[in-house]
């Protein structure tokens, strides 16, 4: 059975959880609380699993995933139906490009561990940090709903209907 390194209100482990319930495929959660809390032991030990000691951390037998979108492309090709992309080369490109702009553009900016950093290691005060993040995430959303909004591909969602 596959195991899932996640932690509840993590926006990359969500992406992971969906795409194995889109595709009911049976896991077994394992939560990753105690690495919040920086339970040294249980970081140790997780050190070992995901040296970034980050989540989502996919466990398939001996193989060990990590990165979301790395684990979804997994899950596709490893157990294609119902599948997640589409079939046309194009439109799955353009899925892929969606993808990528929001988990790797946008959403790392998000993380706590991020923000944090701007005010403790960086030094900025909480409105230069917000003015900072507001910045580059409109940045991100901007360029995402320019696409969207001049794409043939687009419909009720980012793809299609």
């Amino acid at each position: 059975m596959l195991e899932l390194y996640s932690y509840y209100r993590s926006t990359a482990s969500y992406r992971v959880r969906i795409a194995l319930e889109v595709k009911k495929i049976s896991y077994l959660y394992r939560s990753v609380s105690k690495l919040r809390k920086g339970e040294a032991e249980f970081v140790d030990e997780y050190r070992k699993i995901n040296p970034q000691k980050l989540v989502p951390t996919l466990i398939d037998g001996k193989a060990i995933i990590t990165q979301s979108l790395a684990i979804i492309e997994y899950l596709e090709e490893r157990y294609p139906q119902p599948a997640l992309l589409p079939l046309d080369t194009l439109a799955r490109a353009y899925t892929r490009q969606i993808a990528l702009l929001i988990g790797c553009d946008i959403h790392p900016l998000s993380i706590m561990r991020v923000r944090k950093y701007l005010t403790s290691a960086i030094g900025l005060n909480q409105a230069d940090k917000m003015n900072w993040y507001h910045h580059w995430l409109g940045e991100g959303l901007n360029a995402l709903e320019d696409i969207l909004a001049n794409s043939k591909l687009c419909g009720s969602f980012c793809y299609g209907d």
